[in-house]
């Protein structure tokens, strides 16, 4: 969700945040390295996060003829209200009603998002799949049916105890 909050001396200052229901808060070193805030970062300051993106070129369309990337309702508004402001990531724990600054962004922060992105592309291009090992992903995806890296889970054998 887009916050946008204004001081009573008239500065803004730009929200983005992620609600989350994590067992367990991250701690302010692994939210700054997370590339997911990054991204929300960079993207609020793109014209198009604001704006929409539809040039008829690639085919953007929905099924019933409408923009795939719509802009915000005054979006222009927006972005011209909101180009300058300062800007929060937050990471916003709902069971515990806290909420986490992830910390600034800069253009280092913004090449490691391009570099990686740059990455995963190749990967693509390539038919390479590293999984991810960070938990039970593959239960989610839509795609183990085509995936390379995918192994079902082993049929468990051992009766109950």
């Amino acid at each position: 969700i887009v916050d946008m909050l204004e001081s009573p001396r008239g500065s803004s200052e730009l929200r983005v945040c992620d609600f989350k229901t994590a067992g367990s808060r991250p701690n302010a070193d692994m939210l700054y390295l997370d590339l997911q805030f990054t991204t929300y970062y960079y993207a609020s300051l793109q014209p198009e996060f604001w704006l929409g993106f539809d040039d008829g070129s690639d085919g953007s369309k929905n099924p019933d003829g409408s923009p795939r990337y719509p802009p915000m309702e005054n979006g222009e508004e927006l972005y011209e209200r909101f180009k300058g402001a300062d800007r929060k990531v937050i990471w916003y724990h709902l069971r515990q009603n806290k909420e986490l600054d992830c910390g600034p962004r800069d253009d280092g922060d913004f090449m490691r998002l391009m570099r990686c992105c740059d990455e995963i592309e190749k990967a693509v291009n390539h038919d390479i799949f590293v999984p991810s090992i960070s938990g039970n992903s593959c239960t989610f995806c839509s795609y183990t049916d085509i995936c390379k890296a995918y192994v079902p889970p082993p049929i468990d054998t051992y009766d109950s105890f």
